[in-house]
């Protein structure tokens, strides 16, 4: 086994390892059950999200493979921070707290 199969099993292993973890820290971190439950929808569209980029990874020829991975690196961070206005504005529905118009993501 060389050092490039090394990297790649060690990789991924580092990625599904991070993975587990921040989806078991994201649902029990909820406060209350609309937030819970939001969390575990949100976690399976984030591995289903992973799962078909890497799909698409493998089954893609070379040049495309580099437009589906700027798509993605791209398109990540957009989602991550929609999904967590959402989560927030679940948490303070739940508290019976409402954000005040000076709020960043109040809509």
């Amino acid at each position: 086994m060389g050092i490039g199969w090394l990297g790649i099993v060690g990789g991924a292993v580092l990625v599904l390892v991070s993975g587990i973890i921040g989806t078991y820290r994201g649902v029990t971190n909820s406060s209350g059950p609309r937030e819970r439950a939001f969390m575990v929808r949100a976690c399976l569209l984030g591995w289903g999200g992973g799962l078909l980029f890497v799909l698409v990874f493998f089954l893609l020829p070379w040049p495309y493979t580099l437009l589906a991975g700027m798509f993605y690196g791209g398109l990540t961070p957009w989602i991550t921070r929609f999904l967590n206005r959402i989560r927030l504005r679940i948490r303070w529905n739940e508290s019976g707290d409402n954000p005040d118009k000076s709020s960043p993501i109040a809509v």
